[in-house]
């Protein structure tokens, strides 16, 4: 990430999440697809990084580095941090079955002129 990015701001910042927000609301974005709301900014941004393939700050992003992002997003909202058991269950989620989606929005960015 580009250091002085959008990227760079904190995980608390509203700054950021709100433009997460506005950018996930332009993506017609449905927060937490098949699993309750809990967390939803983290899935908001989660969906953005899968959309575009991009962060927020235009920097590149990965698949991995989107659903690591996803998980480290829940743990710092968490009581229980790193230890919490619905981050890594969204992540395995998503590293199991979130690779059609982000293969098919790669294809769909390709195809624009």
């Amino acid at each position: 990430m580009v250091k002085g990015s959008i990227d760079d701001l904190p995980l608390y910042s509203a700054v950021y999440w709100r433009r997460i927000r506005q950018m996930a609301a332009l993506l017609n974005s449905d927060g937490c697809t098949g699993v309750p709301d809990f967390y939803k900014d983290a899935c908001l941004e989660h969906d953005c990084h899968y959309r575009r393939g991009m962060t927020l700050g235009l920097q590149i992003i990965t698949r991995a580095d989107a659903d690591r992002r996803f998980r480290q997003v829940i743990q710092s909202r968490s009581p229980f941090r790193k230890f919490s058991p619905m981050s890594w269950w969204r992540w395995l989620g998503v590293r199991i079955g979130g690779k059609a989606a982000w293969d098919r929005y790669r294809e769909h960015e390709a195809q624009k002129p």
